[in-house]
């Protein structure tokens, strides 16, 4: 038996380290996944283990590392000091943030640690860090959406900020206004609440604006299961080209703080390109992020790894 443990340092960005545990279970017979994160936020994505350093779980915390064949650690460094991990193939999966505010001081500390570095978000991509997609549970998502979702003659348009600065979501919502002087819409702007009730929220979207800034995030992603047609950009245009590069096409109706607002409107006017959005969006999920997508790229790196350490 295999055994992958994945560390969060915080409290799980996106929920995706419980989504590769759960992946793991479902689709890596001859592996035994666990997830660790250090705290729950007001999100409460779903968990396998929340450690506080400080309680008595710290010994079992312990003992997991110690058993890890594989131990891939999200979105920090920081775990690399806290445990003794000689011997074992580490992971550093890079989501966002942290590494964008201190790239080289993050990448030299892995480095050191002889850490494999990967990242799910294209303008993290450089020499060292290449792309891995993250999970989502594709089967749920869509099952959510069909007990969500109303057909109805007003359009409602869905946004799901974590960090307004980061979505650009001052001018998603300065667009949305405009646009409902002279279309029936219904404007859900999500934030703080718990990640179910987001997603239920989510589901009933006709159509789900991300972001403008880093291409796409999770919110994204679960809108591609769902088969919602999703608009978003980059904040800069050598990584819509490397999006392109590495896609072929994109999967969401690429807009900017200029273009949103007639990007949106097309949609608004054209239910087939909305269908036929979605559509794609939700071809381009499962091939890069479903489940058994994610854990053949992930066993194959953790394979290519392990032979090199050898």
């Amino acid at each position: 038996m295999n055994r992958l443990l994945i560390l969060n340092g915080g409290a799980d960005t996106g929920g995706c380290g419980y989504a590769l545990k759960r992946a793991f279970d479902r689709h890596a017979p001859g592996w035994e996944a666990r997830a660790i994160r250090r705290s729950q936020v007001y999100l409460r994505y779903p968990t396998d283990i929340v450690w506080h350093r400080a309680s008595s779980i710290t010994h079992e915390v312990q003992e997991l590392v110690r058993q890890a064949d594989v131990v891939h650690i999200m979105d920090s460094e920081r775990p690399l000091r806290w445990f003794d991990l000689k011997g074992k193939t580490v992971v550093v999966q890079h989501l966002g943030s942290h590494f964008r505010r201190n790239r080289q001081g993050v990448y030299r500390a892995c480095s050191r640690a002889g850490a494999l570095q990967v990242t799910d978000s294209l303008d993290l991509v450089q020499p060292g860090v290449t792309f891995e997609p993250v999970a989502a549970d594709f089967d749920a998502l869509a099952q959510i959406r069909r007990e969500e979702f109303r057909y109805s003659d007003r359009v409602r348009i869905a946004h799901a900020p974590t960090n307004r600065s980061k979505k650009a979501t001052a001018h998603i919502v300065r667009a949305v206004r405009h646009l409902q002087r002279r279309y029936p819409i219904d404007f859900d702007l999500i934030e703080r609440v718990n990640n179910d009730e987001c997603l239920r929220r989510k589901a009933r979207a006709d159509i789900f604006v991300d972001q403008l800034t880093y291409g796409f995030g999770m919110n994204a992603i679960e809108c591609w299961a769902m088969g919602i047609p999703v608009v978003s950009g980059w904040a800069e245009a050598k990584y819509r080209r490397r999006s392109l590069e590495m896609f072929g096409e994109l999967p969401w109706a690429d807009a900017t703080a200029n273009t949103l607002q007639s990007v949106i409107e097309n949609l608004i006017n054209d239910r087939h390109e909305r269908a036929e959005l979605g559509r794609r969006g939700n071809a381009h999920g499962l091939a890069w992020h479903s489940e058994p997508a994610v854990v053949q790229r992930m066993l194959a790196m953790y394979g290519a790894a392990r032979e090199v350490a050898a």
